[in-house]
């Protein structure tokens, strides 16, 4: 099995936090929940930092990543 991570880093405008958050949460959740190969799905909040999100994911392969890009919650 070949692991494959991906970091993600969102700079976010001003005020859109919250509704990002709710959306990327989701997101995460549906992500580990339904698809096999996604293995973990971290959304971080860097101190001090309002408008970043950053997102660690984990996934047994490219193919499970590719699948995840897929989805119909990656795509809504």
């Amino acid at each position: 099995m070949a692991d494959y991570a991906i970091l993600v880093d969102f700079r976010l405008k001003p005020g859109a936090r919250g509704a990002f958050r709710r959306l990327i949460d989701d997101n995460a959740r549906a992500s580990v929940a339904r698809e096999v190969g996604c293995r973990r799905f971290d959304v971080l909040e860097p101190k001090g930092e309002d408008d970043r999100i950053v997102l660690y994911e984990i996934y047994d392969d490219r193919a499970a990543f590719d699948a995840h890009m897929k989805t119909d919650h990656f795509l809504s």
